[in-house]
């Protein structure tokens, strides 16, 4: 049984159209977000849309075949392709950076942690290390490859988004899912890509669910990664598979780990 093409249709299945939807949390904020949030669920995965003044920029960008769908969801915001300013890739995986050159070509400066530019400038996933059974039989049938990109910016530690258009916003570097993951933090919400997964079947099914990805290259860092997290005060959690998850519910998730001794912690200040 071949689990992709499963994939493919359950995703259909969920009934998706390529269009940016506000995802907005449900009771309003003592401070409004200084960036504007919209989400558009591709075939595969997340893409988020951040807007700020005349400043558009993605969190992420699909697979090679969402191209299509990615420009009419953009059409249906009013925008093009080439008014995309910056891309921020939470990670190298295909499923995430498959569009990374499309947006280049247009015009889009792609951002990329330290260690995933080893993946985005040959195409390729890195080893992608299972979290269980399910994943390593799955892993064979989930491999995207993509066409090859160059990063304009590397993120060593920390980037502050403001020199590129986006006040507010920072991204740091946190490997654990991958050599160079990086979360996107925007006041008290973060965009953490696969650092942790929503629901079952890649978010089809209980996406406000949060609990361990399929694959993590280093799950123990992942956890701390997720802990600094919400020590920093983060109550809400943009992800690359379902969600979004709110502090709570990744604090009961919190409960079923393993203790681990974590030395990674930030500020929000």
């Amino acid at each position: 049984m071949r689990l992709l093409p499963i994939l493919a249709l359950a995703a259909a299945a969920a009934g998706c159209q390529p269009r940016f939807a506000s995802v907005a949390p449900v009771t309003p904020r003592l401070e409004p977000s200084p960036v504007s949030i919209e989400r558009v669920t591709l075939r595969y995965s997340n893409l988020y849309l951040l807007r700020q003044g005349t400043t558009v920029a993605l969190v992420d960008a699909g697979s090679p075949s969402d191209v299509p769908a990615a420009t009419e969801a953009l059409a249906a915001a009013g925008l093009r392709p080439s008014d995309v300013r910056l891309v921020v890739l939470t990670h190298g995986h295909g499923d995430h950076a498959g569009m990374g050159r499309f947006f280049q070509r247009a015009g889009a400066k792609m951002v990329v942690g330290r260690g995933d530019e080893l993946q985005t400038t040959v195409g390729r996933n890195d080893e992608m290390h299972s979290t269980g059974p399910f994943a390593t039989l799955a892993r064979p049938l989930l491999r995207i490859d993509y066409e090859p990109f160059t990063p304009d910016v590397i993120v060593e530690d920390v980037l502050d988004l403001a020199s590129l258009g986006l006040r507010g916003a920072v991204v740091r570097r946190m490997a654990g899912h991958t050599r160079g993951s990086v979360v996107v933090v925007v006041g008290g919400e973060a965009f953490v890509g696969d650092q942790m997964l929503g629901g079952v079947w890649g978010g089809i099914f209980h996406a406000d669910e949060p609990g361990e990805h399929y694959y993590q290259l280093d799950p123990a860092r992942t956890h701390c990664n997720v802990q600094a997290l919400l020590d920093a005060g983060i109550e809400r959690f943009y992800l690359g598979h379902g969600g979004p998850v709110t502090r709570d519910r990744v604090l009961e998730w919190r409960r079923s780990w393993p203790e681990t001794p974590c030395a990674v912690s930030f500020s929000l200040r």
